[in-house]
């Protein structure tokens, strides 16, 4: 059973590096009701950790896995999405780069918060 918080957090970041407006965990625990906001906060911050904060997607991870992709879907329609041209390489990966600073700082803060609680 643990495919659900791996799945859910995998998504929460994946939306949070993809998208320049992104959802926030309240929002995935509202949509996902299984887990609470603490609980999808934790999850969040023990997934980042075990994948060592590497939220960084280059351009050519990308086009690679979009033609792998490619190569299995029926048609165009079925893909859904497309190549990425050189100006929406270089915006998403300073995007994923900003997200993967973004997320180590707040879990620095977070497990700074944590010490000071226990000690």
């Amino acid at each position: 059973d643990n495919w659900r918080p791996v799945t859910i957090c995998s998504l929460l970041v994946a939306q949070k590096v993809w998208d320049d407006t992104n959802l926030t965990t309240a929002d995935f625990a509202y949509i996902y009701p299984f887990f609470s906001n603490d609980q999808l906060n934790e999850l969040e911050l023990s997934f980042l950790q075990f994948i060592k904060f590497n939220t960084y997607v280059k351009g050519q991870i990308y086009h690679k896995y979009y033609f792998e992709l490619r190569s299995i879907a029926k048609s165009e329609e079925e893909m859904g999405m497309r190549p990425l041209d050189a100006a929406t390489t270089a915006h998403l990966e300073a995007h994923s780069q900003q997200v993967q600073e973004r997320e180590k700082a707040r879990a620095a803060d977070h497990l700074n918060k944590t010490e000071v609680k226990h000690a």
